[in-house]
């Protein structure tokens, strides 16, 4: 199996056949797809041939923001989820779920922001004062009068003659912010009051940055700390996105906890915690965000997510079961819609034979070349690119003013200004508002770990790049 690009005409066509393919979603009774029959507590439908043909090509590469405009595979209605806007019971027509993302009736967010709909065969516009918002039913973008053009999720999709899109694309359109109460099931929907420009990083002459956060992942567990955690996580890519640094994240799909018997997949439970999950996900994407695959469970035998390791010289040691595991990562993804543009093995753990694997799966391989003592941090190898991370991480709070130590000796010799970061640090210095039908909002302190660490990059003159805009020359 060698690798190949796909293009989005190539996805076009298979989110078509895809779509024309499927079954029905409802675990009990198979229903065909043209019905869109709502089903409450479904899994997705299984795509079959058509998935197994994407899964087994290359990374999937985005031209642009986002290779996939898979069409939702079917709409389901999503059990005992309340859906607000600014605190109040707002919408008059069906919520559903598909790929653990709600779907919302354009012809409700046009009468929620004062405007006015039309529509013709291809298109639905909202015209709100003097700018309108054509979503075509063809594209996974969205044109502004103004000439601008807006990157989404996927594509608009007809259901019982009204024209939806998903929670991520309407915030995203119409500049909104979201809350999210996890135990009491609530969803509210906010005008952003303080939206956030996208920053340019200052002219800078010396080498090469990359950021990664890593170990993102969800348990699943419908909680106020999960929720933080995610209002969080976003904050951090505002940050990022504020001073105009791309950033890559590292994301584990499947989180196993034995010791609480948590097994969680967001491929196949679509709860309000997961779909918060993937909301944020995409957010951190419409922040600048690369995702990557870090492995598939990041965990082994009793050791949890995280902690454990899909990989190396005891988990999946031959080459079948290396494949098959990183399939499963890949069909997650493809599932989830999610794009990739990396892989990365959990503890970088991997013997020779998977590293081989891993070439034959994926254009970029987010760690360095095993294979010599003195390897460059940057290297191409059978075609794919291996990216090291000289620089390592932080440990914790405490030992800050030891990384930034590292941190200056790599840039002292002007080497690849490559590290990752656990977001989790961050959590002292943002504070989040976020209860019952108030505005959600948070405050980020100044001086936390993260931004110290970017004023140094800063004072070495070095730019913060994506890892795709990167080579090995």
């Amino acid at each position: 199996m060698k690798k190949a690009n796909i293009s989005i005409v190539s996805m076009i066509t298979v989110s078509i056949l895809l779509l024309v393919s499927l079954t029905g979603c409802s675990v009990l009774t198979a229903k065909p797809i043209s019905s869109f029959a709502p089903v409450q507590n479904t899994t997705p439908p299984d795509s079959g041939e058509v998935l197994t043909a994407i899964v087994q090509a290359k990374s999937v590469v985005k031209p642009g923001r986002n290779a996939f405009v898979l069409l939702p595979a079917a709409l389901n209605i999503p059990s005992a989820v309340n859906f607000k806007f600014e605190g109040r019971d707002s919408f008059s027509n069906t919520v559903y779920v598909d790929a653990c993302r709600y779907y919302f009736a354009l012809d409700d967010f046009a009468a929620l922001l004062g405007g006015k709909s039309s529509r013709d065969s291809n298109t639905y516009t909202v015209t709100i004062g003097t700018k309108a918002y054509t979503f075509d039913m063809t594209k996974s973008a969205c044109a502004v009068s103004d000439g601008s053009s807006i990157d989404l999720v996927d594509i608009p999709v007809e259901k019982d003659g009204l024209v939806y899109t998903c929670m991520s694309n309407l915030t995203r359109v119409f500049d909104l912010v979201t809350s999210w109460d996890l135990e009491n099931q609530t969803v509210n929907f906010w005008l952003d009051e303080h939206p956030i420009a996208q920053g340019t990083q200052k002219t800078l002459t010396g080498g090469t940055a990359l950021i990664r956060l890593e170990d993102i992942y969800t348990d699943g567990q419908n909680n106020a700390d999960n929720a933080l955690a995610q209002a969080r996580l976003r904050a951090v890519a505002d940050l990022l996105y504020g001073k105009g640094i791309p950033f890559q994240v590292a994301w584990i799909p499947r989180c196993l906890i034995p010791s609480e018997n948590i097994d969680n997949d967001c491929e196949t439970t679509w709860s309000i915690c997961n779909c918060g999950f993937v909301f944020t996900l995409d957010y951190l994407q419409f922040r600048g965000g690369s995702i990557g695959l870090h492995g598939y469970t990041h965990a082994d035998g009793n050791n949890a997510t995280a902690a454990g390791t899909d990989f190396g010289k005891t988990q999946n040691v031959t080459a079948s079961a290396c494949q098959a595991e990183m399939d499963r990562a890949k069909n997650a993804a493809v599932e989830l819609k999610i794009p990739y543009t990396f892989f990365e093995f959990p503890h970088y753990a991997a013997t020779a034979k998977q590293i081989k694997v891993a070439e034959e799966n994926f254009n970029i391989i987010y760690q360095k070349y095993p294979a010599k003592k003195n390897q460059k941090q940057l290297c191409s190898v059978n075609g794919t690119l291996f990216v090291g991370t000289p620089i390592g991480y932080l440990n914790n709070k405490y030992e800050l003013d030891s990384f930034i130590d590292t941190i200056k000796s790599v840039l002292t010799k002007n080497e690849l200004g490559s590290f990752f970061y656990h977001p989790h640090i961050e959590t002292d210095w943002i504070e989040v508002t976020q209860a019952p039908d108030i505005y959600p909002s948070y405050k980020y302190a100044p001086g936390s770990p993260l931004q110290k660490i970017l004023e140094t990059f800063e004072q070495y003159n070095y730019t913060f790049r994506g890892i795709s805009d990167i080579s090995s020359g």
